[in-house]
């Protein structure tokens, strides 16, 4: 699709072929849309739209061509994206734009929008007043905080406000502005979104930048362009190949002599094993069982982390409900989700 000027100039153009539409089908939960800038000699910025395959990849959606910023084009854009693909996606994770942001809400109406938690933390040092000596204390002590998968709502609430007294930030503007706006890009507010997960690792856009990087020229012309993500856009899909080839030969080595590692390694793929792995070993080390209920269809159990340093002292009670767990093992196998485990931090 492309939109001409009034001098039939190129203003906008948006492409997506048949195989990014089946991968959207796999991986739409969340989308990330980011730009590039000046990525041609035409000075139109380049905005793919990208998600997370299941090996934890960049998968690419579709891409598109802009010559300005604007509610309008942004409007556009998402209008053709939905039209392409068949219908919108379930979170859309951008930056702070407010043209994309108003776009957004009148286009994506159904779509959750949060911003990428990955750029708000690479401005934290220019925000940061020089009076604050201890910046990189500061920055520990925030990240901590923001990026905590175990924190509630207002323990989030307190921890940030005792930051921001001790180091003197409670009228710094933009600290402000981040917390009255909290509710979009800090974790413990996407708790309500089940594929959550997917943008807790640095980012979504931290790996997909490198990505484009590999073939975004500043001075090349429209053709060269688009050959060039052409060029890109076939490594990326010939890698998935090999990983899912990789995931039909190899079974990964035990950690442990669970039964539940070993039937995981036959439900997910060699990243998400990884991941879920890891958990598994952090549990054997690191937790204790403090008490447990249970009846014929639930138990439940108190757990406590002796390593948790977030907040001292803090228990999980986590409920084990057996037909959840009898779902969960007939699902699709080798697949990317967050594992079936419902808890409740105290």
């Amino acid at each position: 699709m492309s939109k001409v000027g009034s001098s039939n100039e190129l203003k906008s153009l948006f492409w997506c072929d048949a195989i990014s539409k089946r991968n959207y089908q796999l991986y739409c939960d969340v989308v990330s849309f980011d730009s590039t800038y000046n990525t041609n000699r035409y000075c139109m910025i380049f905005y793919p739209f990208t998600g997370k395959d299941n090996h934890g990849k960049p998968v690419t959606f579709g891409a598109a061509l802009l010559s300005n910023e604007t509610t309008e084009s942004y409007s556009w854009l998402f209008k053709h994206f939905v039209e392409s693909v068949d219908q919108a996606p379930k979170m859309i994770v951008t930056d702070q734009d407010r043209g994309m942001r108003a776009a957004i809400r009148d286009v994506l109406v159904d779509t959750k929008h949060r911003w990428c938690i990955w750029h708000i933390m690479l401005k934290l040092t220019d925000k940061i007043p020089r009076r604050s000596l201890e910046t990189e204390e500061l920055k520990k002590e925030i990240s901590a905080c923001v990026w905590s998968e175990v924190l509630e709502p207002e323990e989030f609430e307190d921890s940030w406000m005792g930051i921001m007294e001790r180091y003197e930030l409670l009228h710094v503007e933009w600290f402000v502005t981040m917390f009255d706006n909290r509710e979009m890009w800090v974790l413990v507010y996407f708790r309500d979104f089940p594929m959550g997960s997917l943008i807790r690792t640095t980012s979504i856009f931290e790996s997909e930048n490198s990505f484009y990087k590999t073939f975004t020229r500043r001075r090349s012309n429209l053709v060269e362009f688009i050959m060039n993500f052409d060029h890109a856009l076939a490594a990326q899909r010939n890698s998935s190949s090999k990983l899912d080839y990789m995931d039909s030969t190899i079974i990964p080595p035990f950690s442990s002599q669970l039964v539940l590692e070993k039937h995981v390694v036959t439900k997910y793929t060699d990243h998400m094993f990884k991941r879920v792995q890891r958990e598994i070993v952090d549990a054997l080390h690191h937790c204790s069982t403090d008490g447990l209920l249970k009846d014929d269809l639930l138990e439940i159990s108190t757990i406590k982390d002796k390593f948790l340093n977030v907040i001292p002292d803090k228990y999980f009670h986590v409920r084990w409900l057996k037909t959840a767990l009898a779902d969960v093992i007939r699902g699709p196998a080798r697949s990317l989700g967050d594992p079936e485990i419902l808890s409740d931090p105290n």
